[in-house]
């Protein structure tokens, strides 16, 4: 009973695949269907442009009819994305295992753009496989030789598939000719009557959800293609959201495979992880489901490209940030930084004053004992210690007003830097409401633009209204930098005035000390008129 279940499975996938007993030539189809994150080039041509801002590398394995022994496997590695702002490429290795029949080979893929405006882009693309088909004896066990094994010969084949796509601001449509030449390289022969061979139409939706908490800014994507082949019609469709928290979800039907389902993560930065789950629906219901795993890594571009609606994914495992030490240079740090270093030059400068009349204070007490022993005039001496009694008192009078002038700098170097903090304070929560204002204001933008996407001229008038947003953000990004113009030259008077009061007071110590010099001169010609007098 199992082997006739087996015979009856290889006899069904050879129907569609393997189309001439005589020559074994294999059509090329890869069961690229379930997903729109993965090997977007295989679904269509032109996808390895369409909305791709990155280049991605990813692995896929598929298992189809798991419940039976040798159910056809697939194993695809590819990478694909933009070259530039006008063109995208894709490669890809792949294997095809369909019981005893073996099938490898790859695939190029190239696309460019040309804009038509700035919201309506056409896109010519294709497809080209080579691939060697044949029979993998390491997988026949008989028990007695088959002569009809023999005459399945190995080809090597080629074939090409072109592509268009339109797209405007949130649609893409488009046809690909799919196996539109067949070349055997075996037979030096052009293949034809390709069971395989269509042309495939396709429609794509491109949209954003706004709402709030954890689908805002959600992608939401439809996917419907259809397949015109020689014998029948194939419809397929695939809707897909993905969520900005690092998670994306499809489900999709195919009229000839059934339903799909699959689901896909953002484990870290770059690395993501989907699985699909197809399962087959009436007559071939009795072939059970398969099984697609597929992991890949994108490559985050830094360039800004045009038509593209990649957004940026979180992380579902969060990674470990590392503080970074920011030096902010702007004019609020610039006067505290100043405000700092001139309290520490004012006290500096009180220290080497309080020295200098400490040393003065000695000096003066020295002489003024000697002058006392040398001299035995009571009148003499008395006059000396009025005239330091009345020095000490200008001397503490003058270390009074700079004490004064010095708590008043010291207050007013505390007041620009809580002016300074306040200022840096403010500034941030001006950045923050900004932010929201700019945040609220691409919502309102992407509500307009999908409730107006089906009018050219709601669009037009959407791009209006954008446009002047934008002139009105300018204004006020003019009006904050001509405040901060005005703040940078007030720190700049501030410092000016510092610096001219630092001038002041050392003419003013400078005229101290000359008068100090002409006091102790007319002394000493007073002492020495009374000496010959």
């Amino acid at each position: 009973m199992r082997c006739r279940k087996i015979h009856i499975v290889i006899l069904l996938l050879f129907c569609g695949l393997l189309w001439s007993q005589d020559d074994g030539v294999v059509s090329f189809s890869l069961p690229v269907r379930n997903s729109l994150t993965f090997n977007k080039f295989l679904l269509s041509p032109t996808f390895s442009f369409v909305r791709e801002a990155d280049k991605t590398l990813s692995f896929t394995n598929k298992r189809q009819w798991t419940q039976f022994d040798n159910a056809p496997e697939n194993y695809i590695f590819s990478y694909s994305g933009r070259l530039n702002d006008n063109s995208g490429f894709g490669v890809g290795l792949f294997q095809e295992n369909y019981g005893v029949l073996s099938t490898y080979g790859g695939v190029l893929n190239y696309v460019y753009n040309v804009p038509i405006s700035s919201e309506h882009n056409l896109s010519f693309g294709g497809n080209a496989a080579l691939y060697q088909s044949g029979l993998n004896t390491g997988k026949v066990i008989t028990t007695f030789p088959d002569p009809s094994l023999d005459n399945v010969p190995s080809n090597f084949l080629m074939t090409i598939n072109p592509s268009v796509n339109y797209g405007t601001r949130f649609i893409d449509f488009g046809l690909t000719l799919t196996n539109f030449t067949l070349y055997n390289f075996s037979t030096s022969s052009l293949i034809e009557d390709d069971p395989e061979q269509s042309i495939d139409a396709h429609f794509m939706y491109t949209g954003y959800m706004t709402s709030r908490g954890f689908f805002d800014d959600s992608k939401f994507s439809t996917f419907i293609k259809s397949e015109f082949r020689q014998s029948d019609v194939v419809l397929s469709g695939l809707v897909m959201l993905t969520v900005p928290k690092g998670i994306w979800g499809q489900a999709g039907y195919n009229t000839l495979n059934g339903f799909s389902a699959g689901i896909g993560l953002n484990l870290f930065k770059g690395l993501m992880l989907e699985y699909n789950y197809e399962r087959a629906m009436g007559n071939l219901s009795v072939l059970g489901s398969a099984h697609e795993i597929s992991i890949g890594y994108r490559f985050t571009n830094r360039n800004s490209y045009k038509y593209t609606d990649d957004a940026e994914m979180a992380s579902i495992i969060p990674e470990k940030r590392t503080r970074k030490t920011i030096t902010k240079t702007d004019d609020a740090t610039r006067a505290r930084i100043a405000a700092r270093a001139e309290a520490r030059r004012l006290a500096k400068l009180q220290e080497s004053e309080n020295e200098a009349q400490v040393v003065a204070a000695n000096t003066n007490g020295t002489e003024a004992e000697k002058k006392a022993t040398e001299s035995n005039s009571a009148e003499e001496e008395a006059m000396a210690e009025a005239k330091a009694r009345e020095l000490a008192q200008e001397e503490a009078e003058r270390l009074e007003r700079i004490k004064a002038s010095e708590e008043l700098r010291k207050k007013e170097a505390e007041e620009a830097l809580a002016a300074a903090m306040a200022e840096e304070k403010r500034k941030e929560e001006e950045a923050k409401a900004l932010a929201a204002r700019k945040a609220a204001e691409e919502r309102r933008k992407q509500e307009e633009a999908k409730a107006l996407a089906a009018k050219e001229a709601a669009e037009e008038e959407a791009r209006l209204l954008a446009q002047k947003a934008a002139e009105e953000d300018a204004q006020r990004a003019a009006q904050l930098q001509k405040e901060e113009e005005q703040r940078r030259m007030a720190a700049a008077e501030a410092l000016a005035a510092a610096e001219a009061e630092e001038r002041r007071k050392q003419e003013e110590a400078k005229a101290l000390a000359a008068k100090q010099a002409a006091e102790e001169e007319a002394r000493l010609l007073a002492q020495k008129a009374a000496e010959e007098d």
